[in-house]
């Protein structure tokens, strides 16, 4: 499937090989993300999360670690908060 920029809904900046895995999973494909820390794993979770919520989707999040669970539910706290701020319906 072909994405347009608009299509994708991502409150972070995101590189293209973040972009590719939310096509991917946009697409229907399931989804492992690893990597070493600073690559911007919970950047690329967080907005896997926010598009998918966004395009009526649900999703399941799992991390061995819950400082990873921590992290991304911070980033989602923020992006939740820079959302009320521009709501058309205020």
């Amino acid at each position: 499937a072909t994405h347009r920029p608009q299509d994708i809904l991502t409150p972070m900046l995101s590189d293209s090989s973040q972009l590719k895995a939310i096509c991917a999973v946009d697409a229907g494909r399931d989804l492992v993300l690893e990597g070493p820390p600073g690559t911007g794993k919970s950047q690329t979770i967080t907005n896997l999360i926010c598009h998918l919520l966004a395009t009526g989707k649900t999703v399941l999040f799992v991390s061995e670690k819950m400082a990873a669970l921590d992290v991304v539910r911070r980033r989602l706290e923020q992006v939740a908060e820079a959302a009320e701020h521009v709501r058309p319906d205020r």
